[in-house]
């Protein structure tokens, strides 16, 4: 008897809890809500900064640099192995190469955010776009040292897949990051 006691009270607390816990989905932020205010603009762009930890710790550029030359030294005799730099397994360029174009993406998304769907007046917004320009010239930049011309993504927002896109010459990744900072 206590048993089913037990059952029927679960069984009622699980249905009446059920409404309690339904969504109300204009209680979240959506993209057209955001870019409101300073502090808004501010935390987006601050998203921009955040692939470049994995970028500029040791087992980033530094790795994928300067772990591969003479310069390099390790008292271990299985350096590739210790730093993943074997032709076979590549995770630190793999790793710099996602963290770069991750980075991109936030920056597009905080450029098109501030300069689109901001009602701030200019001179409040301008400096957010600016800098996020200025750290998608400098992801572009890493980028362009230790992979030669990359494929520029521009002010593209839906995909960081590269599929079948050829690179782009030297040139033109190189006047583009040029062109980016000059706005600035």
């Amino acid at each position: 008897m206590k048993r089913i006691l037990i059952y029927i009270a679960t069984a009622v607390l699980a249905f009446v809890s059920c409404d309690a816990l339904k969504e109300n989905p204009d209680s979240f932020v959506r993209r057209e809500n955001w870019y409101q205010t300073p502090i808004q603009c501010r935390t987006t762009l601050n998203s921009c900064y955040f692939d470049l930890h994995d970028i500029c710790v040791p087992v980033g550029i530094f790795f994928a640099v300067e772990g591969v030359t003479d310069l390099f030294y390790t008292r271990y005799n299985h350096t590739d192995a210790q730093l993943d730099v074997s032709p076979a397994y590549c995770s630190t360029s793999q790793t710099v190469w996602n963290n770069c174009y991750q980075g991109i993406m936030k920056c597009n998304e905080a450029i098109w955010g501030i300069e689109t769907l901001s009602n701030l007046e200019d001179d409040v917004k301008m400096p957010y776009a600016a800098e996020a320009r200025a750290m998608r010239a400098y992801y572009y930049y890493y980028m362009l040292r230790i992979y030669g011309p990359v494929f520029m993504l521009g002010e593209d927002l839906a995909s960081m897949e590269s599929g079948d896109r050829e690179r782009d010459t030297w040139d033109d990744c190189v006047n583009w990051v040029c062109n980016q900072l000059d706005e600035c």
